[in-house]
């Protein structure tokens, strides 16, 4: 197959043999460039060649001293991450002891606020100033009873002793009279 691109010059026919000499002359150039060229980069590829070979000894042997530095790096890096592992583990306990710690305070805080409240109402004497004085008023009550219980028995019995001796009568009295003068007897 034949290339379909062609270029037709219709100016100058025959610039064809102009530009082949002129791209002869420039490969000859090339060429003659080439062969200086071709020592130097041979030149070039072999000092890169021994450059490499000796940064591959001098790695091997950074590598042979450093091999106990990494190793015991490696060991420390695994030891870290145990460690991480148990600070989270002490963290998350540290956590629930303080909610824990929270707790049994407010509790105990509770339970002073009980407590205090407790002995101020035991030590509050007014509830048994009261009682004193409610005690006192019932004696005093069982007191006028007894009396007034003193004078009707006394009545009862001389009304009694009247019905059997009707002759030893004495003049009716009045009971509001005898119950207030028989209570002012007592006092």
């Amino acid at each position: 197959m034949a290339p379909r691109l062609t270029v037709h010059d219709k100016e100058n026919q025959e610039g064809w043999r102009q530009r082949l000499e002129l791209n002869n002359e420039h490969l000859q150039s090339v060429n003659a460039e080439f062969v200086v060229l071709e020592k130097q980069m041979t030149h070039i590829g072999k000092s890169v060649k021994g450059d490499l070979n000796e940064i591959k000894t001098k790695e091997d042997q950074l590598n042979e001293i450093f091999r106990e530095k990494v190793e015991a790096y490696q060991q420390t890096k695994s030891k870290l991450k145990e460690l991480k592992k148990d600070h989270d583990t002490l963290t998350a306990s540290t956590k629930q002891l303080a909610e824990d710690l929270n707790d049994v305070t407010h509790r105990n805080n509770n339970a002073k606020k009980k407590i205090a409240e407790k002995s101020s109402s035991m030590t509050n004497a007014a509830p048994l100033v009261e009682i004193r004085s409610a005690l006192q008023r019932l004696k005093t009550e069982n007191k006028e009873l007894a009396v007034l219980i003193g004078v009707l028995d006394y009545e009862f019995t001389k009304a009694l002793a009247n019905e059997a001796n009707p002759q030893e009568r004495s003049p009716p009295r009045r009971a509001d009279s005898d119950d207030e003068e028989s209570v002012k007897r007592v006092d």
